[in-house]
């Protein structure tokens, strides 16, 4: 079950997801708008509060992350919905969160230590309270980049086991739409994802040298 302050956390995120899906509805299948809404929201808590968040609620970022858009995917595709429509439908749901993502490392960019510290925001993921939901190599680390892969991630196991493994692509595209932003001093460079048929999700923080 998730706590009274995770779920503080989780509403947050889903009443503008609601709103969003709920839109998204209305305007495709008005009749059952409502309905579909409240199934997207009791689909989101139900898997939240089934998962098994890991030591230290390790977890419970990422799978909010996944049910909260994943919930939604699957209703659409229930409905009949095909990949590509429900897949747009999220990426509305995700619009604002994607720009203020996009916002924050445009302006960690502008900062004269701006690779520092998106390979720190990095290495707090991949090796912090969250590492339980990725296994991760390391295979640079030093002041020309910052290269990783991992070989077992969370997000691409979850929607797998729901059926969906082709919806983790948009988690894959969170990345382009935070560190795609990055030019002045580091720049993201992705090789491969295991959503997108690598064996491996390959990605580089390069460290630019920037006489601006």
């Amino acid at each position: 079950m998730i706590t009274k302050k995770e779920k503080k956390l989780c509403e947050v995120i889903m009443k503008g997801y609601r709103k969003q899906f709920r839109k998204f509805c209305r305007e495709k299948i008005p009749a059952q708008a409502e309905q579909k809404t409240q199934e997207y929201n009791d689909r989101f808590y139900e898997y939240m509060n089934t998962a098994d968040m890991g030591p230290n609620r390790g977890r419970f970022t990422s799978y909010l992350n996944i049910f909260s858009g994943l919930a939604a995917y699957e209703i659409l595709r229930e409905q009949g919905f095909g990949e590509e429509e429900a897949v747009n439908a999220y990426d509305r749901m995700c619009a604002s969160m994607r720009k203020l993502a996009g916002v924050l490392y445009k302006f960690a960019d502008l900062l004269p230590n701006g690779y520092q510290m998106v390979r720190k925001s990095l290495l707090d993921d991949l090796q912090g309270e969250k590492a339980i939901c990725w296994d991760i190599e390391i295979l640079q680390d030093d002041e020309k980049g910052f290269t990783y892969e991992i070989s077992k991630c969370l997000y691409f196991d979850t929607c797998r086991e729901h059926g969906y493994p082709e919806f983790c692509k948009v988690f894959c595209n969170h990345d382009w739409y935070a560190y795609g932003v990055l030019k002045r001093h580091a720049r993201f460079v992705r090789k491969s994802t295991i959503a997108e048929d690598g064996t491996v999700c390959h990605d580089t923080i390069l460290a630019v040298k920037s006489n601006v």
